[in-house]
């Protein structure tokens, strides 16, 4: 996945995609991840305004994914 993360909801389908191909639940992701399943729910439909980054970093940690951030050219 070479996607530009820029909105809650661009984050959420990254994250949703990524869970389903490793076949996980939602539950199984939030109990993985040290979350909640409505905190996944939340977050794969763009709700993740509030969402702290050290839970969505775990989230990525437990896909075995790696957020990349990138400068744009000018």
């Amino acid at each position: 996945m070479d996607r530009p993360l820029r909105t809650p909801t661009l984050l959420g389908i990254a994250i949703r995609t990524l869970r389903l191909e490793r076949g996980l639940t939602q539950q199984e992701l939030a109990e993985r991840s040290g979350t909640s399943r409505r905190w996944i729910i939340d977050l794969e439909a763009g709700k993740g305004d509030n969402a702290r980054l050290g839970m969505v970093l775990a989230v990525f940690d437990t896909l075995d994914t790696t957020l990349r951030a990138t400068t744009r050219s000018q």
